[in-house]
């Protein structure tokens, strides 16, 4: 969490960060039945709120329901190609980042384009760049078959 909320900000541009719990929670909910990974992934929001000066539950709210959504791209042989991977997590993110967006922008006199524009797209590609190198980086260890040995 240290890593989170203080060294991704080296990797920021235009103050835009990667959000590396949400590819986490992301993962859990490919690799893991939907009611761990929901918990998991209220306990990681729940985390990212305590350190951030955001509203308060509006990560772990979210989280939850990207994993929830999430639950329904999982492949029975959960194995994934890189493109399944790629389009459901380009879908999941940009769905996560425009829930929390809208959410955090309620009463306030940003316009919808604008959030977009500024906040969301941006986000939802710097995030997706860093879970496809994740995606790469894991699939022989998340992925593969687990060794019967008999």
């Amino acid at each position: 969490m240290v890593f989170e909320t203080n060294v991704i900000y080296l990797f920021a541009i235009y103050n835009i960060t990667p959000d590396l719990i949400l590819i986490f929670v992301l993962i859990i909910s490919y690799k893991e039945e939907r009611t761990p990974a929901m918990l998991i992934a209220f306990f990681a929001g729940l985390l990212q709120d305590v350190f951030s000066a955001d509203f308060f539950g509006l990560a772990a709210l979210t989280k939850v329901i990207i994993v929830f959504v999430a639950s329904f791209f999982q492949l029975p042989t959960k194995k994934y190609s890189l493109l399944y991977y790629t389009m459901s997590f380009l879908f999941l993110i940009f769905f996560h980042d425009l829930v929390y967006q809208f959410i955090y922008a309620l009463g306030g006199e940003i316009g919808f384009f604008k959030l977009l524009i500024f906040y969301i797209l941006p986000s939802t590609i710097y995030t997706l760049i860093f879970g496809v190198m994740a995606y790469l980086i894991l699939k022989r260890k998340l992925w593969q078959k687990p060794i019967n040995v008999e």
